[in-house]
C-alpha cells in the first residue's frame, strides 16, 4: 500500500516555515526594546508557534503511515 505523502510534505513545509519564522522572530525581537515589545507582541513569534502545533500532528500521522519496520 502506498504511503500518502500529504503527512510527509506537510511536516516538511510546517518545520521549515517555522524556522525561518523563528530567524525573523528573533530579528524582530532584537530591533524592539524590551520583553513586551520584542517577544510579546512579535507576530513571526506567534505564526511561528503555530506552524509547529500544526506540525506536530502531521508528524504522528505520517509516523503511524510510513512502514518503520522494515
Amino acid at each position: 500500500m502506498p504511503v500518502p505523502p500529504l503527512p510527509i510534505i506537510g511536516f516538511i513545509l510546517c518545520s521549515v516555515a517555522s524556522q525561518l519564522l523563528l530567524k525573523v522572530a528573533g530579528l524582530y525581537a532584537a530591533s524592539h526594546e524590551g520583553l513586551w515589545a520584542g517577544w510579546v507582541l512579535n507576530p513571526y513569534l506567534l505564526l511561528s508557534l503555530c506552524c509547529l502545533a500544526l506540525a506536530m500532528p502531521l508528524w504522528a500521522k505520517a509516523l503511524r503511515l510510513l512502514p518503520l519496520a522494515t
